[in-house]
């Protein structure tokens, strides 16, 4: 496997134009595993041609199917354990994918961390989909995007394995989010280059857009997105992971609890609790059928001695999120604005929010003369008592 030089990919601030090119050496995924997302549309002999190439991900994806029939469907079990030969050959391909980068990787033991991650993700997305049909949403495609929702990490130690390694380091020392380190380092975060190698790789659309937009608020999701119901469940689904400790995601931050985040989604309480009581029995289940055992160097150790997954919650949230949620409520208070001077108060709340500022000032200019209509804070409150007489312009600063 190609690898990118180990030397800084750029000259100065990283940016993403200059790095993201690099992942194109990035090992892609099986051609069964990508033929099998595409789910309905997937002709029987363009898999069946697909799998007679790789015969260990056809033996290991049959086995799973195998197990899955032969278990008891009153089992509590059955809903995550119970996969279709669509996730089965998904699951083989990517587990086949990260053996290639973990082997003889300097970082393999936090890659068999988030492959266990991964799957525990997978599994919770499954059986919150199950459960939950009034989401529209199939389990198959749940599975799947939990699988897949970190994949930009892994593509990441594939390219740049040493940095991938600092990064990690970075991420455990300071107790932070580890897009940020990613971003400080790379110019780029996972979410961006799981995105950018899921186009590569022409994924469908649904789980692109997954791997690229799992972290942002329901309120900050594009509204060109396809499913946003898949995102959310999704982001649902890694935090209830990362808050049962299964697995490690490498990410000591949390911005919303399973709690918060299955309330905006409408879900019961009681089955996102049931969900983490039954997950890491799950987890480990799916692995052994797999042929891992709990400390196997291909990947399951599910309670690592980092417990980066078990920090404190942190409600801080990140830059990039705080910004795209600002921006989303200024543009719907924008469409409730009845003037000029609604739209610049609603301006003032959404700018302390994205800056975190406790005070913001709106200054608008007429015929020369500046005014302000609002003093906002990051709270929400506003200020409307306007000066009694507009102030005025003296030397690069106002004076009344």
């Amino acid at each position: 496997m190609n690898r990118a030089p180990e030397t800084n990919p750029c000259v100065g601030a990283p940016t993403p134009d200059v790095v993201l090119p690099h992942f194109d050496a990035a090992p892609q995924l099986p051609d069964a595993a990508r033929i099998a997302m595409r789910g309905d549309d997937v002709h029987d002999r363009e898999l069946l041609n697909a799998l007679r190439g790789t015969p260990r991900i056809a033996a290991t994806a049959m086995s799973l199917v195998n197990n899955a029939d032969a278990s008891d469907e009153s089992d509590d079990r059955s809903i995550y354990l119970d996969l279709t030969l669509r996730e089965a050959i998904v699951l083989a391909g990517v587990e086949d994918w990260l053996r290639q980068i973990a082997y003889d990787h300097p970082a393999a033991e936090e890659l068999c961390e988030q492959f266990t991650h991964m799957v525990a993700t997978a599994l919770s997305a499954r059986a919150l989909a199950a459960n939950e049909r009034r989401l529209r949403i199939e389990p198959a495609d749940a599975f799947i995007a939990g699988l897949l929702h970190d994949v930009g990490k892994a593509a990441i130690a594939a390219v740049f394995p040493r940095a991938f390694q600092r990064i990690a380091a970075h991420a455990h020392e300071m107790r932070g989010d580890i897009s940020d380190a990613e971003r400080a380092m790379l110019g780029v975060d996972h979410a961006v280059v799981g995105r950018y190698v899921a186009e590569r790789w022409g994924l469908p659309r649904k789980i692109r857009d997954v791997m690229w937009l799992h972290h942002l608020g329901g309120d900050a999701l594009p509204s060109s997105i396809q499913q946003p119901q898949l995102v959310r469940l999704i982001r649902l689904a890694d935090v209830l992971v990362r808050e049962a400790h299964v697995g490690d995601s490498g990410n000591y931050r949390v911005y919303d609890t399973s709690r918060d985040l299955a309330a905006r989604l409408h879900v019961d309480a009681r089955r996102v609790e049931n969900a983490q009581v039954a997950l890491e029995g799950a987890t480990l289940e799916l692995l052994a059928k797999m042929g891992f055992s709990r400390r196997d160097a291909a990947g399951s150790a599910l309670r690592p001695d980092r417990e980066a997954d078990s920090a404190v919650v942190i409600r801080q949230p990140n830059e990039q999120q705080t910004t795209f949620e600002a921006i989303s409520a200024f543009n719907r208070a924008c469409g409730e604005c009845p003037d000029l001077r609604a739209a610049i108060r609603a301006l003032a709340v959404s700018a302390a929010q994205a800056l975190a500022s406790d005070c913001v000032v709106a200054i608008t200019f007429s015929e020369g003369a500046p005014f302000v209509p609002a003093v906002a804070s990051r709270s929400g409150h506003v200020n409307v008592e306007f000066p009694a007489r507009p102030l005025q312009h003296v030397g690069g600063s106002f004076d009344e």
